[in-house]
This record gives structure tokens, sequence and C-alpha cells, in this order.
């Protein structure tokens, strides 16, 4: 896993203070059609994760973000996500738009961390964010990214997702965000892009402090990006 320099070199390479898109019709990434559908509500999409819940009042705050997003570009955007449905992702499981598919990684999954819950290993800690800056992610959702404040933060929390990454190991590095906005299933136009910089440039200057811990830590299961549901927490 990266260290904390690496992990830095690597999110400020696309993580900038000036958000841009292509001056050009956006054209989405052809994985979204799996979570929402041709009228850009949500699909029924399955899966488990391990996530960090967010308190009632960041809830709000990145809810606020969310409707100044859909007032001054809405037309770029899907369905809405609920403010409750909210959260910091630590690791990605299994998911599918087919229940069956998954139904065994499933009860694995949730038997392995379950016996890690119930074991008392993982220590108690709390874990500083800072908000870093709106970034496109991977052409799917809009989201807001964040950045542990210290060394003794980054560690941690690569400690946690170092336990949910024995359970399932994922192809790609942890990039802390909050996802707020699913793009239109079908893109938008360069003039819509045009909105939604302007727009996300003026929020990137709002700066927000975020205190999770391990008691918010929680393995949930989702049936779309619309609802996620817990099951157990993992202290």
């Amino acid at each position: 896993m990266e260290n904390y320099e690496q992990f830095l070199r690597r999110i400020d390479e696309f993580e900038q203070p000036v958000f841009t898109l292509p001056g050009e019709y956006f054209s989405i990434n052809p994985s979204l059609k799996y979570k929402v559908d041709i009228f850009n509500k949500f699909r029924p999409f399955y899966g488990d994760t391990v996530i960090f819940e967010l308190s009632d009042d960041i809830k709000a705050q990145a809810g606020g973000m969310i409707d100044a997003l859909y007032r001054e570009a809405g037309d770029c955007f899907s369905e809405r996500l609920k403010n409750e449905t909210l959260h910091i992702t630590l690791h990605d499981l299994s998911n599918s738009n087919n229940v069956s598919d998954i139904g065994e990684d499933m009860f694995r999954n949730e038997i392995i961390l379950l016996k890690y819950a119930q074991s008392g290993k993982i220590a108690k800690s709390t874990i500083h964010f800072e908000t870093n800056y709106f970034i496109n992610m991977v052409g799917v959702t809009m989201v807001l990214a964040l950045k542990p404040k210290t060394r003794e933060d980054y560690e941690k929390l690569i400690s946690l997702y170092g336990i949910a990454d024995c359970v399932r190991a994922l192809p790609y590095p942890l990039t802390p965000h909050i996802t707020l906005a699913y793009f239109k299933y079908e893109g938008f136009s360069a003039d819509k892009a045009e909105q939604l910089c302007r727009i996300v440039n003026r929020l990137n200057k709002t700066k927000l402090d975020i205190e999770v811990s391990t008691d918010d830590l929680y393995y949930e299961k989702f049936t779309d990006m619309n609802n996620y549901y817990k099951i157990f927490p993992l202290t």
C-alpha cells in the first residue's frame, strides 16, 4: 500500500483547486449505466461495503452543496442522492445488478468482517479529514475529495483499509471522498459543462473539517445508490 508521501503525490495530480472539463460534449463512463437508467433514475444495484457514517451536521452541509449543484447545473446530473445516504467509503466489496451473482461473496464478506468486529482487535481511534477539492470521479460521479489532516490520520485510515482489503482486495488505491451526485445517463453539452465548472469553482472555496471514528465504521449493504442499510458496526 502507499505510504503517506506517495498518497499525497498521487491525489495532488488530479485533485486541483480549479475544476475544469473539456470544452466539448461531456460523455459519461459506460459503467454509469449499471447504476442509472435512461430516465436518470437509480437502477437496482446490489452489494456491500465498509463506510464511515457522517454526522448530521456534515450531511446537512454536504447536502447544501448538492442543492447548489442541482440548482445551477441540474441538467448534468441524475436522480439526487438523499442526505441521509451520504457517507465516506472506506472500502468497496462486492456489487452487481443481479444479487444472485454476488450472494455467496457477500455472505463470505459478512462472516469475515463479523469475526473482525467480534474479536475486539480493531483499536478505537479518531480520524480527522479536511475537504480538498471537487473532482469528476472517472466520468461517473461528482465527489468531494477528502484528505487526512496529518500523517497519523492517514496511517490510522490505511490500517482500517487494510482490514477490509484482506477480505476483498481492490485493484485501485484509496481516494477518500464523499459522493455528491451521479452524472446524467446521456452526458451533457459543453454549455452545461461550463455551468457546472462555474458552480464547482465557487463551492471549492468552502472548506470543511470532518471527524470520524471507529465508532462510525459500519459494514453496510445497498440495493441501489440511494439506499444503504447498516448491518453491524465494526467496533
